[in-house]
Order: structure tokens, then C-alpha cells, then sequence
């Protein structure tokens, strides 16, 4: 009997420290959640520190004009597959960095298919005309977006 109220004493003592220890932690993921909101809120584009940001954090994404059927049919009007290259399926994707202005500033290869594809891609992504910035804490900044192109382009 001793060693039955013993045991459910020791497993009272449990509960309740877990319930202490699991209202700390609720109160430091609370006051860490508030702290980082509270930072977010206060966020200032300023001097050079006009990013490049990623999108996670941005009030406003850059977006090319017209949307996604625009951008196909841009992609579709002028990326010309180069002679002599037998790849004619698959995916692209350029990394471009939209300038404030929504120029794209410059612009990378992060998956290829082959050398004269990926340039190919490259000289129609540097000639996109502009986007919409990017906007945090309400001024313009540079944003990098991954721009993926499949191969081959529908042509409607």
C-alpha cells in the first residue's frame, strides 16, 4: 500500500512539473513568436541595405507584367532553340534578380539541360522587358526569383 501511494505521489509530482515546464515553454515560443513579429513590423529598407531579399519575407513580390500566360507567351515569341543541339526537352531554371525598377539586373543557370539551351535562356531572360518590383516596408527593393522554363515551350 505504502509503495502504490508512493508511486502515484511520484507520478503526481510528474504531471505536475511537466504541465510547469510545458507552460515555460509556451510562454518562451509566445514571447519569442511576439519578439520576432515585433521585428518584422519594424523592418526598414534602408541606404544600401536594399536587399537582395528572399520572397519569403517580402510585402510585395516582384511579378512580370501581364502574369504567367504573358511570361509563356514571351518565352514561346522569343527563345529559339539553337541549331545542331539534339536536347529539345526539359527544364530550365534561371535565378534573375529584379532590380528596383524591375529591370532584370542579371541572371544565372541553377538547373540546365544543355551549354547552348542554358545561354539561350539566358539571353531571353536578360531581355524580359520590366516587372514590378519588389516591395518591403513600402519602398522598391532588388528581389532574386527562380524562373523556370519547360522545355519544349508551348507555342498558343
Amino acid at each position: 500500500m505504502i509503495n502504490l501511494r508512493y508511486t502515484i505521489s511520484l507520478f503526481n509530482l510528474y504531471i505536475c512539473l511537466s504541465t510547469i515546464a510545458f507552460s515555460q515553454n509556451i510562454d518562451t515560443v509566445t514571447r519569442n513568436a511576439k519578439s520576432s513579429q515585433k521585428k518584422l513590423q519594424q523592418f526598414e529598407v534602408v541606404g544600401g541595405s536594399d536587399g537582395p531579399y528572399d520572397y519569403v519575407s517580402l510585402e510585395k513580390f516582384p511579378k512580370y507584367n501581364g502574369g504567367t500566360d504573358a511570361m509563356n507567351k514571351f518565352f514561346s515569341k522569343n527563345f529559339h532553340f539553337p541549331v545542331g543541339d539534339e536536347a529539345t526537352s526539359g527544364k530550365i531554371i534561371v535565378e534573375a534578380l529584379i532590380d528596383q525598377k524591375g529591370k532584370v539586373a542579371s541572371a544565372v543557370i541553377q538547373e540546365g539541360i544543355s551549354e547552348s539551351l542554358d545561354r539561350e535562356a539566358l539571353r531571353v531572360v536578360k531581355s524580359m522587358p520590366k516587372w514590378e518590383p519588389g516591395v518591403q516596408a513600402g519602398k522598391k527593393i532588388r528581389v532574386k526569383v527562380s524562373i523556370p522554363i519547360k522545355l519544349p515551350l508551348n507555342t498558343n
